[in-house]
């Protein structure tokens, strides 16, 4: 279990949103950064762990943002993977981050 101080959880944060304006733009990312910075939800992102039980993934303060950013690294390995195996995406790279970034948004 990880065991963050406030300035790792902040850098934690900072880097979740620079995630967020390297993939979205326009309207969307406008909207993700009200959503996550101009709310209470940023301080939840934040804090949060992905899980509340504690034998869970990143059952940890901070384990939220190192789990959705885990998974949007491994979504972009994993289609990688599949594009050089001959696989047809039918779905761009905004929506794939986008399902990455927010599978779990229900849990904040």
């Amino acid at each position: 279990m990880r065991n963050y101080t406030a300035e790792q959880l902040q850098a934690n944060y900072d880097k979740f949103i620079e995630a967020l304006k390297k993939v979205f733009t326009g309207e969307r990312l406008e909207g993700l950064l009200h959503m996550y910075s101009e709310s209470e939800l940023g301080q939840e992102l934040a804090m949060a762990p992905a899980s509340g039980k504690e034998h869970y993934h990143s059952a940890y303060v901070g384990g939220y943002i190192d789990h959705v950013l885990r998974v949007a690294r491994n979504c972009v390995r994993m289609k990688r993977i599949y594009t050089e195996g001959g696989l047809e995406v039918d779905f761009t790279d905004e929506e794939m981050l986008f399902a990455a970034f927010h599978h779990d948004l229900g849990k904040l």
